[in-house]
């Protein structure tokens, strides 16, 4: 799965070219539509793990409105969490 392979990522990004590596994969995700919650809240602590405050700020408001507009998804998200 990718998020998997992003937070193994993260978590080996010591270098700044392990770090823009990381990025140029997470950036490009952040702008999808079709993210679930949780989806969210991995790529918003991925970002803020690589300094990325605005990334990360940006992933967790959309977590936060789609928990607030969808019930359901933040129940999902409970039960998988």
């Amino acid at each position: 799965q990718w998020r998997a392979a992003v937070g193994a990522g993260a978590d080996s990004a010591k270098s700044d070219a392990g770090r823009q590596a990381v990025l140029s994969f997470v950036e490009p995700l952040t702008g999808r539509e079709q993210l679930s919650l949780r989806d969210r809240v991995v790529l918003g602590d991925i970002s803020a793990e690589l300094g990325r405050s605005d990334l990360a700020r940006a992933q967790y408001e959309k977590a936060l409105a789609l928990a607030e507009s969808d019930p359901e998804a933040s129940g999902k998200t409970k039960a998988a969490l």
